[in-house]
């Protein structure tokens, strides 16, 4: 009888066979052929038939695969065609794996393979190279943020803490910036919080 063509997506290894579809990660855009071709790095052959298509933004093939694989968690790249991901780094967010990585805002961090950024934890704040400091004391700190300002006399704020305290019972903050507030002397007293002096004990007392 007649031979016919082998078709595309197919092999013919030999004439007296019936042809063979091309195996998964392979392709075969021409007819007639004795063998199928693996699907090239930074290409995805999901049709066996046609010519491999480019990986999309925020994927990639290393080669032989029906389909661009996305980028794991903490990875982007945004070209196409990529053979690998790249991981997120310092100080960056990589949330859309298409894109390239957005500066983290004020009063967070990210680290290396992070895909999103974070906020640094209560009494911390975030420094110019990305990590995250006590708080120093007689300051305060919002949301990873370190305040300009210093904590107001009659007030005061341990290493470490967030906010501005009122200067307790017993004790007075004279100036502002205190890390600790200062024990009234005997022969004075102070039955007020938030007060920046001690009170003299009077003769009758």
């Amino acid at each position: 009888g007649a031979c016919t063509k082998c078709g595309k997506g197919k092999y013919c290894p030999s004439p007296s066979l019936a042809e063979i579809d091309c195996p998964a990660g392979s392709f075969q855009d021409q007819e007639g052929q004795t063998s199928c071709e693996a699907c090239p790095p930074g290409k995805e052959c999901k049709d066996k038939a046609a010519s491999p298509t480019t990986c999309p933004k925020g994927t990639y093939s290393n080669g032989g695969i029906e389909n661009c694989q996305a980028c794991n968690i903490g990875g982007y790249t945004s070209s196409t065609g990529s053979t690998s991901c790249v991981l997120c780094p310092v100080g960056k967010s990589c949330t859309d794996k298409s894109k390239d990585p957005v500066t983290c805002p004020t009063g967070q961090f990210s680290e290396l393979g992070d895909d999103s950024c974070r906020v640094c934890s209560k009494g911390y704040y975030d420094t110019s190279d990305n990590k995250c400091k006590e708080c120093p004391g007689g300051r305060e700190c919002d949301d990873g943020i370190l305040l300009s300002d210093k904590c107001f006399s009659g007030t005061y704020s341990p290493e470490g803490t967030d906010i501005c305290l009122n200067c307790p019972i017993g004790f007075k903050c004279p100036t502002a910036g205190l890390d600790q507030p200062v024990a009234c002397t005997p022969g004075s007293y102070q039955d007020k919080a938030g007060k920046t002096e001690c009170i003299t004990c009077g003769a009758n007392q």
